[in-house]
């Protein structure tokens, strides 16, 4: 998960540490000069707590916040239910429109430009959950 200095910050302070060290234990440099969170060995978020959550949910970066809106989930219904296979929360709760699903996706905090490639409207107001 991509994860901006401003997200360090807030995570850090409520974490009583220092950014500094936020970033030694949780973070890891891209060769693009981008920082993201560590990965556990199953490949979960360094801050996810399977049991309990995200540990930092109300200050989770750009990236989580916009999941599953992501440009590379709502490509396609193929790509949705992919990504459901492994997120227990999707394909649950509240529906939403295709314009709120589209401006997510927009500032998604991933790479690449929007893409709904013709998914009709009804197709994905039946997946987002």
């Amino acid at each position: 998960m991509r994860i901006i200095d401003k997200e360090i910050e807030a995570i850090a302070r409520q974490m009583e540490i220092t950014p500094s060290i936020f970033k030694k234990i949780y973070c890891r440099r891209l060769k693009n000069g981008e920082t993201t969170l560590k990965e556990k060995r199953n490949f979960d978020c360094i801050l996810l707590d399977r049991a309990n959550g995200c540990t930092v949910y109300h200050l989770r970066p750009r990236q989580c916040r916009t999941w599953p809106f992501w440009q590379s989930v709502i490509k396609s219904a193929a790509n949705w239910q992919e990504a459901a296979k492994d997120c227990p929360g999707m394909n649950q709760g509240k529906l939403y429109s295709p314009n709120f699903i589209t401006g997510k996706s927009q500032n998604d905090g991933t790479v690449g430009s929007v893409l709904l490639a013709g998914l009709p409207a009804e197709e994905i107001e039946r997946y987002a959950g």
